[in-house]
């Protein structure tokens, strides 16, 4: 069943739903899989969190505009495929994406899973355990 993607405002609104919320990057229709499972845990074990699709074809002049807005000498935009955008009180914060190269795909679930909670840890501590951020 083909989903409509969501427009620009409905996925502006979205992001501001939760005090973090996650876009997982779709790109030709699809997300990708160990990534998408890894936020699905993630939200459902954290009522903060909340997940959402950020479809990279169908949003790409808002992709534009984030880059275009973007400190040229900051660099932490990137919208490369598979990848997360951080939102926190609406607001793009960053843009991660995993590091997946080895040749189980169960470790390579695990290590998208670790990576993530070491991302959302650092950029988001207020809702994942820490009181404050480590440099």
């Amino acid at each position: 069943m083909e989903v409509n993607p969501l427009t620009k405002e409905e996925f502006l609104q979205a992001t501001a739903a939760a005090p973090v919320v996650l876009a997982n990057f779709k790109r030709d229709g699809q997300t990708h899989p160990l990534l998408t499972r890894a936020l699905q845990r993630l939200s459902a074990a954290n009522t903060n969190v909340k997940v959402i699709e950020l479809d990279l074809d169908a949003l790409a002049d808002l992709v534009n505009e984030y880059l275009e807005a973007m400190d040229p000498f900051s660099g932490t935009l990137d919208f490369s495929y598979p990848g997360v955008a951080l939102y926190r009180d609406g607001r793009l914060i960053t843009t991660f994406q995993p590091w997946m190269n080895l040749d189980s795909e169960r470790l390579n679930e695990r290590l998208v899973e670790e990576q993530l909670a070491v991302f959302l840890r650092k950029l988001a501590p207020t809702y994942f355990g820490q009181e404050t951020a480590e440099a």
